[in-house]
C-alpha cells in the first residue's frame, strides 16, 4: 500500500474512533429510559450501521483493505475522545464550583 493513502487511513480511523465515542455515548443517553429489548436491538443496529458506514470509507480510500492496526486507530480515537471529553468535564465543574464560592 502506498504511504500517502496508509497515512490518510490511519487519520481517518482515528477519526472514525472520535466519531463512534461521540454516537455511541449519544445513543446510551438517549436510550437510558428505552426498556432493554429496544435497547439491546437499536444497538445491534446502530453497530451494524457504524461497521458498513467505516468499511465503506476504507473503500474509498484504500479499496476495502482493512489492517488490524487501523482497527486499532479507531479504539485508540474512541479511547482519546473518552480521555478529552472527561478532562473536559472536570474542567467544566472544576470552575462552575469556582465560581460558586
Amino acid at each position: 500500500m502506498i504511504l500517502s493513502i496508509q497515512i490518510y487511513s490511519f487519520c481517518i480511523s482515528l477519526g472514525f474512533g472520535i466519531f463512534l465515542y461521540g454516537i455511541l455515548t449519544l445513543h446510551q443517553k438517549l436510550m437510558a429510559k428505552a426498556k432493554k429489548i429496544v435497547m439491546s436491538i437499536s444497538c445491534i443496529i446502530l453497530f451494524i450501521d457504524l461497521a458498513l458506514l467505516y468499511f465503506l470509507i476504507l473503500k474509498q480510500i484504500n479499496e476495502g483493505v482493512i489492517h488490524p492496526y487501523f482497527l486499532l486507530l479507531v479504539a485508540l480515537g474512541a479511547l482519546i475522545a473518552h480521555l478529552a471529553w472527561e478532562h473536559l468535564l472536570s474542567r467544566i465543574t472544576y470552575i462552575h464550583c469556582s465560581r460558586r464560592h
